[in-house]
């Protein structure tokens, strides 16, 4: 290109204009109000504006105020739009005032730099309530429900550089307690320097309140401005109902047992005076909410007061309160008590304490309970009487004699409890008794309770307290002062010089014996050391002090070691008993165990040794007598019994001398064994023949003996009848006989011998040796042979031998 081309267009270019930055439509729209919100919403052009240009605003005013607005703030047109938008929440440093606010906005690149600002201001609206006015005969700061209420509210604002006091275009809300009054009357200010009044009515349904502020809203166009009153007011009910009689609080409530007429004195006034229109009064009364009949509401003569009786019929007895309210009604309004009266339904706590002898005790009675305490004195005849309220109690009894019962956990639930009786409390105090003791106490207590303490002074009794011995009858006999059980000794005791102090569990009838504890001494003996087997024991002794005084009524008590043989006695006035008890039944070296004892102590016990034996013994059953004539022979049975405790081997019979041997014959001379208890059969024949008879006795005593580990014998009369001169019966003894001649001899065949029978003795002695020998071996034969048929062989041939030998 040549060069005259080139300088054109470099001139063409030198001469075109530079564009320029511009600012246009600048506009504020939002209002700023304070108390609202402090947003300013800005929009603008800005012409020839790029995306590199520098967009920022700040404000100033007053006090030196600003505020930079960065450019992270404003929003960048979209597209080809150009329009510049800010919404920005300013500083809580900016301030209601009539002086306006400036607004400038920047616009820069390189190129080029340019502003535009523009003016708004600050508003402000305000209410305040200048004076509360309620009716004048309220009493200070109270309202009452339909009341009507005058108020003195003043509205300022500064708007658009404006200020001055609001005389329309104001909407009002009046409320107490969040509730909104109805506004009656609404005047505005005739100048700038007054107030608004308004007249407000307390709505009849609003609750009742206390220590509450009014508070007044008012709106101006979209703006409000709220105020609340200083002080406080109290909503109450213009019906106030005042229970004057009976005077009762909650330590000290009205105490019912049964159905009962309250008479009441009531108090009724209306807007803090008394009410006078009684014709439109009505009354109804109520128990924790359950109506009652009201039988009487009658009018006093002064105003405002009245009498009311009111049925209340019989709760059931409970440690929680009732509460009775009365319900007044006028002019559509109706009221309760200002406080309701507390009402206890109890249950009567009453008897007569007395003695055995019925004599009246005096006793201080302290009840305690949770929260509460009763304590009463029994009158001169005993009585006690009081109205309590059911539960759990500490009972303690306070007795003239210092002796003191507490009894824990004491249930007084019902006042059935009260029905069987009016005793359930009795108590004696006296010095002897069915037993040795310094003093008995008694006591009855018919309710139910968990243990007791009871505390006895040693002042007045004379002992050393720490040689007492506390005992305790669970089955006292009140009335008759006896004990119809045992006696036991309460071992766990707190003994000093000047109390004793024990507890026992719970009980109905019960009495304590105070004693001295005493040592005793015991004497045992049996009257042998050997006894058979369940034989009669003999066991005496005595039991005495450590004086030597015999103890009267100690129990003796014994038992044989390994059997189940116990038992025991009673001494006598003497200390003297004797015991009667069987041996054991089984043979062995026993111990007899034996120990006495009293109310005060028992002693030592001691042991007597005794052997046990089985009986060995034997019974032989005879007739009384047995008649017989010569050459006839005669038989009888004998009976042999074991009348022992064992077995009993090789019983041998016999026939002593008192009778010739050859006269007799047993059937069974020797038994080999009889069980005890067992018995058996023997046959004893006798055969007396005229040539063996000389010089025989009309009469004889037969002495039977049986002989084994025990040795028995029984006599009886043999009579022989059919001699030529009977002779006079003579008495005989059971002992053996002897002969009558002492020079007579004895001939085996059981004869006795006369001298002139002496002559043949040479030939009779042949036989003699003859019928030896036969009869060893007929012995021989028996101890081969144990059985009963064996040795009645031998008899047959014991017995034909005799025959032949006395023909």
């Amino acid at each position: 290109m040549s060069g005259k081309y080139l300088s054109l267009v470099f001139l063409i270019c030198f001469m075109s204009p530079v564009l320029s930055l511009d600012i246009s439509d600048l506009t504020i729209t939002s209002e700023i109000w304070m108390s609202e919100n402090k947003d300013l919403q800005i929009s603008f052009k800005c012409s020839n504006c790029s995306s590199d240009t520098l967009v920022y605003a700040n404000i100033t005013g007053s006090e030196n105020y600003e505020e930079i607005i960065s450019s992270g703030f404003i929003s960048e047109p979209e597209g080809n739009l150009t329009i510049y938008s800010i919404t920005r929440t300013l500083g809580d440093n900016l301030k209601e005032n009539i002086l306006p606010y400036t607004l400038t906005v920047f616009c820069e690149d390189n190129n080029s730099q340019t502003e535009a600002s523009s003016e708004f201001y600050v508003n402000k609206f305000t209410s305040d309530i200048e004076e509360i006015t309620i009716p004048s005969e309220n009493p200070y700061l109270t309202i009452y429900p339909l009341d009507t209420i005058d108020f003195k509210i003043r509205l300022d604002r500064i708007e658009n550089g404006h200020s001055g006091t609001l005389t329309s275009g104001v909407n009002f809300v009046i409320a107490l307690n969040d509730k909104e009054l109805t506004i009656l009357e609404k005047t505005p200010p005739k100048d700038t320097n007054s107030p608004w009044i308004l007249k407000a009515q307390i709505p009849d349904d609003m609750e009742y309140v206390t220590d509450k502020k009014f508070a007044v809203n008012a709106v101006y166009k979209t703006h409000q401005a709220s105020a609340i009153y200083d002080e406080s007011f109290n909503l109450e009910s213009p019906l106030e109902v005042t229970i004057i009689e009976p005077l009762c609080n909650l330590n000290n409530p009205y105490k019912l047992i049964d159905t009962a007429n309250i008479n009441l004195t009531i108090k009724v006034d209306y807007k803090s005076k008394p009410l006078e229109d009684i014709n439109s009064l009505e009354f109804k009364s109520a128990l924790d909410n359950t109506e009652l009949i009201i039988k009487e509401a009658k009018p006093l003569e002064s105003k405002g007061i009245w009498k009311l009786i009111v049925n209340l019929q019989k709760q059931e007895p409970r440690e929680e309160l009732y509460y009775l309210d009365i319900f007044a009604t006028y002019k559509n309004i109706e009221e309760k008590t200002i406080q309701s009266l507390p009402i206890q339904f109890v249950i009567p706590f009453k008897g007569k304490i007395t003695n055995a002898n019925n004599a009246p005790i005096s006793s201080e009675i302290v009840l305690t309970g949770i929260d509460r305490e009763e304590k009463i004195k029994t009158a001169n005849n005993g009585e006690y009487n009081l109205q309590i309220i059911p539960g759990e109690y500490e009972i303690e009894l306070k007795f003239d004699d210092l002796i003191n019962f507490k009894f824990y956990d004491t249930e007084l639930e019902d006042s059935d409890i009260y029905s069987y009786t009016n005793q359930p409390i009795r108590y004696d105090s006296f010095e002897g008794a069915e037993v040795e003791a310094l003093r008995i106490i008694a006591m009855v207590f018919a309710f139910q309770f968990d243990n007791a303490q009871i505390t006895i002074p040693c002042t007045d009794l004379e002992y050393d307290s720490g040689q007492i011995v506390i005992y305790q009858c669970s089955n006292w006999n009140f009335g008759k002062r006896v004990c119809d059980g045992g006696w036991n000794t309460i071992s766990d005791i707190d003994k000093n010089d000047y109390r004793i102090i024990f507890e026992v569990p719970s009980f109905s009838k019960t009495a304590f014996a105070i004693s001295e504890d005493k040592s005793f001494e015991l004497e045992a003996n049996t009257d042998k050391e050997e006894y058979f087997i369940e034989e009669n024991i003999i066991l005496q002794g005595k039991v005495s002090d450590d004086q030597g005084n015999g103890i009267k009524d100690a129990k003796v008590n014994y038992l044989i070691e390994n059997t189940n043989i116990i038992g025991d006695s009673i001494t006598d006035a003497e200390g003297k008993y004797t015991i009667n008890l069987n041996a054991p039944k089984e043979e062995g070296n026993f111990n007899i165990k034996i120990k006495a004892g009293t109310l005060h102590k028992s002693t030592n016990t001691i042991t007597k040794s005794v052997e046990i034996y089985r009986k060995k013994e034997l019974e032989i059953s005879v007739p009384n007598y047995l008649n017989m004539e010569l050459g006839i022979p005669v038989s009888t049975k004998i009976t042999i019994k074991n009348t022992g405790q064992t077995k009993l081997h090789d019983i041998h019979l016999e026939i002593d001398d008192s009778i010739p041997y050859s006269w007799y014959l047993l059937s069974q001379p020797t038994i080999y064994e009889l069980d005890a208890g067992e018995q058996t059969e023997i046959n004893l024949e006798f055969s007396v023949s005229e040539d063996k008879c000389i010089d025989c006795k009309t009469q004889y005593s037969v002495n039977i003996k049986a002989k084994s580990e025990a040795t028995t014998s029984k006599s009886f009369i043999l009579n022989i009848k059919g001699l030529e001169s009977e002779t006079k019966e003579t008495e005989v003894e059971e002992t053996n006989d002897t002969p009558e001649d002492n020079s007579a001899g004895f001939d085996i065949t059981g004869y006795f011998m006369t001298q002139s029978s002496l002559i043949t003795q040479n030939l009779e002695f042949i036989i003699f040796l003859v019928l030896l020998g036969v009869l060893a071996r007929v012995i021989m034969l028996k101890k081969k042979s144990p059985s009963g048929e064996q040795n009645n062989n031998s008899m047959e041939i014991i017995k034909k031998i005799r025959e032949e030998f006395m023909k």
